[in-house]
């Protein structure tokens, strides 16, 4: 047999075995693709109800984000030998995670607070002795605001609850009373006020807000920080 035949005879056998290959491995990649599928609504109807009081709530000065992944708010940082940190691997108890509400600042959308919706910390807390999401949040100093989703929350109900949870004044979520532990207005020595009557940064004009120092020599005293912190770190006194 000449050596053209005996190639020919070659390249048809693995012709066979390639399409024998193929039929066997088409089944499994049809049913792979039916683990694909285009979900409901980002929402449901509960959340989407909270989601339009929260817009209500908050105003024009805030943006709300909902169903945030917990790796686009932190990064897991672990201790380096020469004592600077570097990025660390996700733990499994943090792996897909997510935030049910992120507040945001308007201007550059720089987070200022976690919004979840459940009353107490999440069911592993009960399990473990602690909630790792939370925790985490903590960690990277970022609020957490909690809701009870079965509670029938009115604007003012959401608007108290945010600067409770937050240690901001009502006022900041369009609110014109305060809460009982803020200044007395008349008594504090605010920044300029913009139109909508928000205390704006003499920095770069965006809404201040009124903390209180909770540790240091300066512990219990209220003071003005601009609301884009840490993009803008302009800090003012409240003097009596």
């Amino acid at each position: 047999m000449s050596e053209w035949m005996l190639g020919a005879a070659a390249a048809l056998v693995l012709l066979v075995l390639l399409l024998v290959w193929w039929r066997q491995r088409r089944p499994a990649m049809a049913e792979a693709e039916v683990h694909f599928r285009r979900p409901g609504g980002l929402l449901n109807r509960s959340e989407a109800a909270f989601m339009e009081l929260l817009k209500e709530a908050t105003g024009d000065q805030f943006r709300i984000y909902p169903k945030v992944a917990l790796g686009r708010l932190i990064t897991p940082m672990a201790p380096a030998a020469q004592g600077q940190e570097t990025e660390a691997s996700w733990p499994a108890a943090l792996a897909g995670e997510h935030a049910d509400f992120v507040l945001c600042s308007k201007d550059d959308y720089a987070v200022i607070a976690v919004i979840a919706l459940h009353s107490e910390p999440a069911a592993a807390q009960a399990e473990v002795g602690f909630d790792p999401v939370e925790d985490a949040l903590a960690a990277a100093e970022i609020s957490v605001a909690r809701f009870n989703p079965k509670h029938q929350y009115t604007v003012s109900e959401v608007q108290k609850q945010l600067a409770d949870s937050l240690s901001l004044p009502v006022k900041v979520f369009g609110q014109a009373t305060h809460r009982l532990a803020d200044t007395d207005a008349s008594a504090a020595k605010s920044p300029h006020r913009g139109p909508g009557g928000h205390s704006l940064c003499p920095a770069c004009g965006a809404a201040m807000v009124q903390r209180r120092a909770n540790q240091g020599k300066f512990a219990g005293k209220l003071f003005w920080v601009c609301s884009r912190f840490p993009t803008c770190k302009k800090v003012l006194p409240v003097k009596g």
